[in-house]
């Protein structure tokens, strides 16, 4: 599949590893017991990029909806994650900026498939688009805590599977290439060759795992491109695979209940405006009377 992220040499990673902090206390306790021998929280269908770089927004709405329920838009996470670094074009975004987009901007609800049938509401054509009235209106707010997990730790395995057992997904990070892309049926993936001609950054979201006779442990990875993907958009993936990544983030946290009732929201033009420019100040959108300007034009 071409068009989901650009090549390396045409620019860097864009998901570069963080200082891991603290793990949230859920973790620390599902540790302290016996883990499951195996845990499945995959949820099909698989999102589907299509031919943009959203994987990393595509992930983290999977991964909340997995744990949270809540189906959110990754077009409106792609772009509000673009403000944060300055740029809304289709090139790839920061796992941390994701994270940081849904606990202050907030996810609107998904509004696809797209027009041409994915499981997706990010198309080429929009992922620049200032989000609408509706958009900003039915943000709900993400707080997925600080915690992310060290890939080289010694305890790696553990740590993921005490995640997976405690109800929550892995947000992840890699390098992947054309042996990742060309994945079939039982053959697990294994690390990609870091000089891999073809390689370049991939966000996933982590949904389960197995273990093995020999107690080793096989990881469950969801993809965001389609059903196409390996076993209907999913894979295997080795603890070595895992142990390679770049980023390993929890996902836990319930999420901020939503304010607004059913049947309780204004979806007036004046509360619509306030609220898309509060949401835009907030978001760090410089340009508010642009945001203004595009909000009055969808009620002309």
């Amino acid at each position: 599949m071409s068009g989901h992220r650009p090549p390396a040499a045409l620019r860097p990673h864009k998901l570069a590893a963080r200082t891991p902090a603290p793990l949230d206390p859920r973790i620390a306790s599902a540790l302290a017991a016996p883990l499951p021998t195996a845990v499945d929280r995959s949820l099909p269908p698989p999102m589907d990029q299509g031919q943009t770089s959203s994987c990393s927004a595509h992930a983290l709405v999977k991964a909340i909806e997995i744990v949270t329920g809540y189906r959110g838009s990754p077009r409106d996470l792609y772009y509000s994650a673009g403000l944060l670094e300055g740029d809304t074009s289709d090139d790839g975004r920061e796992l941390v900026d994701c994270l940081t987009a849904a606990a202050t901007s907030g996810i609107a609800p998904f509004a696809g498939p797209t027009p041409d049938g994915r499981n997706s509401d990010v198309t080429p054509e929009n992922v620049q688009d200032v989000p609408t009235p509706q958009d900003y209106f039915y943000r709900r707010e993400f707080d997925l805590g600080r915690a992310s997990i060290d890939p080289r730790g010694d305890h790696v395995s553990d740590l993921c599977a005490a995640t997976l057992a405690a109800g929550g997904v892995i947000y992840l990070g890699t390098q992947i290439g054309n042996a990742f892309e060309e994945l079939q049926g039982a053959v697990v993936a294994q690390p990609d060759p870091a000089n891999d001609p073809s390689g370049g950054g991939h966000a996933l979201a982590l949904t389960g795992y197995r273990t093995m006779p020999d107690g080793s442990r096989q990881w469950r990875v969801e993809n965001s491109w389609g059903e196409a993907f390996d076993e209907a958009g999913e894979c295997w993936a080795s603890t070595a695979w895992l142990a390679a990544c770049w980023e390993l983030h929890p996902v836990l946290e319930a999420g901020a209940p939503d304010p607004y009732p059913a049947g309780e929201r204004g979806a007036g033009l004046l509360d619509a405006v306030l609220v898309a420019v509060d949401r835009a100040i907030v978001a760090g959108e410089h340009d508010v009377q642009a945001v203004v300007n595009a909000i009055l034009a969808r009620f002309a």
